[in-house]
């Protein structure tokens, strides 16, 4: 095993391992780190998505580095319920660590550095079990956490939908006493606004109660139009009179005077109406 193992990342061994080995060259290894970098992922990740070492040959590079068997989480197909149990989702998040199977007391469990004694004390507290490390690729591990610890649902919203139902029931309830009394109150105080103005309507033009104003107007209005019409046929009359009386303003004029005579006549009825 390499010095200082427990204290260096996962990318910083498989980099050193795989130019001590000649796996690699500097320029390669360059290349990968600056993926890495772009990308914002781990070297071990952009050496396998560049095509420069497989993940079959990380797993096994990873196992003779950390002395421990290796686990390929990414073809993991089902993890018991029970076992997942046995580390919260935060718990898993934050160690970057996932539980495989539970013998007895013992909890095996896939970690991306499992040469580090403190990660490991941790995971024996949080789930109160012996911890048994195996070692597997740190995104295959980031990738199997996401995949079994679903977001979960907070209990926040539901305890918040609940009092809203309860809320809306009194609702009903205080609007019946505003539809019955005080709709009925301000009906039976209309009488004694509507009694109020009579008095005030007792006035010198009580005398023009019943009379239709509109007859009288009407009436005038005949009258003074038959009066016009006369007044107009007279000055015809006078300034175009022929003695032979065969002149056109002859039919004129006497038109005029009737239509005069019978709109006066019919004004002074209007009036006496």
């Amino acid at each position: 095993m390499l010095p200082d193992v427990a204290h260096r990342s996962q990318s910083q061994l498989v980099a050193e391992v795989l130019l001590n080995k000649g796996v690699l060259t500097r320029i390669q290894l360059q290349q990968a780190a600056a993926d890495a970098k772009s990308a914002r992922r781990s070297l071990g990740h952009s050496l396998v998505s560049l095509g420069l070492i497989s993940e079959a040959a990380l797993l096994k590079l990873l196992s003779a580095v950390y002395k421990v068997r290796s686990a390929d989480v990414s073809r993991i197909s089902r993890i018991p319920p029970s076992v997942l149990e046995a580390l919260s989702a935060s718990e898993a998040k934050h160690n970057l660590a996932l539980p495989l199977r539970r013998n007895g007391g013992t909890l095996t469990v896939a970690v991306a550095n499992p040469a580090d004694l403190a990660l490991l004390e941790r995971l024996r507290e949080a789930s109160g079990l012996e911890i048994e490390p195996v070692v597997a690729p740190d995104f295959a591990l980031f990738d199997a956490i996401k995949k079994y610890y679903k977001p979960e649902k907070t209990p926040g919203p539901a305890t918040e939908a609940k009092p809203a139902p309860a809320e809306a029931k009194p609702g009903p309830a205080e609007a019946k006493p505003a539809t019955a009394p005080p709709a009925a109150q301000p009906a039976q105080d209309a009488p004694a606004d509507n009694t109020a103005p009579a008095p005030r309507s007792r006035s010198g033009l009580d005398s023009f109660r019943g009379m239709d104003l509109s007859s009288v107007f009407a009436g005038k209005g005949l009258f003074l139009a038959g009066v016009a019409m006369i007044v107009l046929g007279a000055i015809v009359m006078t300034l175009s009179y022929e003695p032979t009386g065969q002149d056109t303003s002859y039919f004129i004029t006497t038109a005029l005077l009737f239509v005069g005579i019978a709109a006066i006549m019919r004004g002074f009825f209007t009036l006496d109406d």
